[in-house]
């Protein structure tokens, strides 16, 4: 609905805080996010899960984690 104002997020600031990084992070989480739902979960990984042993290209392509 074009009258329905846009949900707002306050933050409380603080002198310690970098929010220039932090927005660097939202906009790279998004990012990932965005190539995640686009070309699937297994499209962008930690390193660590190409490591002998790693689970988590596994489990991603499961159903909660489980095979069905």
């Amino acid at each position: 609905n074009a009258l329905k104002p846009k949900s707002e997020n306050y933050v409380q600031m603080d002198l310690f805080t970098d929010y220039k990084q932090d927005e660097q992070e939202e906009k790279l989480q998004a990012a990932l996010l965005s190539i995640q739902e686009r070309f699937g979960k297994n499209a962008v990984l930690k390193g660590t899960s190409y490591l002998e042993g790693a689970t988590t290209k596994d489990r991603n392509s499961q159903i909660g984690g489980h095979r069905s």
